[in-house]
């Protein structure tokens, strides 16, 4: 019982942003990003292009978590 409330307080203590302007502030967050827009374009898998004139935009956004090991310490952050 005790593992999990200090799980939960650990958990209470750091803020997971819900937006990007959140996500914006926090240096952690920013690293974070940068790493995972790099990843995407060394794997080809993304690209910014101009966009034609008629067509729309398809929406996207980042999801920001904190992982945790088993100890309530904190792994990494992650956005995906």
């Amino acid at each position: 019982m005790t593992h999990h409330y200090a799980y939960t307080t650990k958990v209470a203590e750091i803020h997971e942003p819900e937006s990007y302007v959140d996500a914006s502030h926090d240096a952690k967050c920013r690293v974070v990003m940068e790493e995972e827009i790099h990843a995407l374009t060394e794997n080809e898998t993304s690209n910014l292009v101009d966009l034609q004139k008629g067509l729309k935009t398809i929406g996207c956004r980042f999801v920001y978590k904190v992982k945790y090991n088993t100890d309530n310490s904190v792994n990494k952050y992650k956005s995906q």
